[in-house]
């Protein structure tokens, strides 16, 4: 069993100094007290909690008795787990948290914090701010233990699901990347062939099918490379809390004008401009005007290359108290509840039956994004029926909320 680092930010003066780390058996006598299971204490010390980790978790106990010294360790150590007095002398949890989250070496830590009294405010504020858990006083040995198990097991499952979505891009890379760029290379190279070596003179038409031939396939091939290096820019910053603070301070005036102009070119390059309906309500949202037209481009382009011509594709927003909820419909192939579940794998599906472009990042793109501006993505379908994609989005302080319904051709 791998051994497990804690780092244990407390004020008691007998087992904590500064800078002190206990591991194993080389721990102090102190730290080797039994645990007692059935005594509930008003709050387990850490004389008397270390020996039962230690037992239950082969733990590395590393100490702090400020601040100060807890967020040095952490750097320095990277520890599984921080437990933290949420106040005590010389010990502000609330200010420690803030420190751990905003640095990206210690951001993604699980944080519990421990309490002497019952407070269901600190509870709140503690969870908001990004605390993993809270434990109140009086609390035993044993809670301390579950409350540490469970982050563990959490932190586990979340490592794991992170190594299959990393074999599963790893395949699609090696198995799909590679078509998609020869094809795109392929009409690129045949068309300027063609143009360069034709035995015969080329009347005017046939050149310029044969340069739109060129410009859609480097089209092509510029999007596939956009997505990829986009899709690997939000991975990155989705571990970043100061960046993730600065997304979330951009805003968007007028975001249903942004959705509908994007919806209509999107549906013009499938030349679907009658099947689209949109009924929008005037909003301005939480989201970088960049970003928020990358999202609806993403999902209507997957309405139109999924469903049929004469389907229709509905787009609809309107304002749920401080968020803006967008919908996306249509009535094509639709998603069975696995491939909704393994959106965030950035794949196509059903590539073996349907012949289609693109590398199928799209809906990873608009669920990272969401998620990044904290709002959220959830996806209804029934197989080959309908597929509706709703998105919530904060709504800025500016925004208006009168309801406007937009008509497509009026845009």
């Amino acid at each position: 069993m791998s051994r497990v680092s804690v780092l244990w930010v407390s004020k008691e003066p007998k087992i904590l100094h500064q800078g002190a780390a206990f591991c194993g058996l080389a721990a102090s006598e102190a730290l080797r007290a039994p645990p007692t299971p059935t005594r509930r204490a008003a709050k387990p010390s850490v004389s008397k909690t270390s020996g039962s980790l230690r037992d239950r978790f082969n733990c590395c106990l590393l100490t702090a008795k400020d601040e100060t010294t807890g967020l040095k360790l952490a750097q320095q150590h990277s520890p599984q787990i921080i437990l933290c007095e949420l106040s005590a002398s010389g010990i502000n949890g609330y200010n420690f948290l803030e420190q751990i989250r905003q640095n990206q070496d210690t951001a993604i830590i699980p944080v519990i914090f421990l309490s002497n009294t019952l407070d269901p405010h600190q509870h709140r504020k503690a969870m908001e701010m990004g605390a993993d858990d809270i434990l109140f006083a009086p609390y035993s040995e044993q809670d301390l233990e579950k409350a540490i198990a469970a982050r563990l097991t959490r932190q586990t499952t979340l490592l794991r699901r992170s190594q299959q979505e990393l074999e599963q891009l790893r395949y699609s890379i090696t198995v799909f990347l590679p078509h998609e760029i020869r094809t795109a290379l392929t009409g690129i190279i045949a068309g300027a062939d063609l143009l360069l070596n034709s035995s015969i003179p080329l009347d005017c038409s046939i050149m310029g099918e044969l340069l739109n031939c060129i410009k859609s396939s480097a089209k092509r091939l510029s999007q596939l490379a956009h997505n990829f290096l986009l899709y690997s820019e939000l991975k990155a910053v989705a571990y970043d809390p100061v960046k993730i603070q600065n997304l979330r301070n951009q805003e968007t005036d007028s975001a249903h004008n942004n959705i509908a102009q994007i919806s209509l070119k999107q549906t013009h390059r499938y030349h679907r401009q009658e099947d689209l309906n949109l009924d929008l309500q005037e909003a301005s949202v939480k989201i970088g005007k960049s970003h928020l037209m990358k999202l609806v481009e993403e999902l209507i382009d997957n309405a139109c290359k999924f469903s049929e011509p004469g389907t229709p594709i509905e787009v609809c927003s309107q304002i749920q108290k401080d968020y803006l909820v967008l919908s996306i419909s249509d009535r094509g192939r639709g998603m069975t509840s696995q491939q909704i579940e393994n959106i965030g794998l950035g794949i196509q599906f059903d590539r073996s039956i349907y012949e289609q472009q693109g590398f199928g990042l799209g809906l990873a793109i608009a669920q990272d994004l969401v998620q990044l501006y904290g709002g959220n993505l959830q996806i209804s379908s029934i197989p080959q029926e309908t597929t509706k994609v709703t998105l919530t989005l904060p709504i800025a302080k500016s925004s208006i909320t009168k309801k406007l319904n937009i008509v497509s051709s009026q845009c």
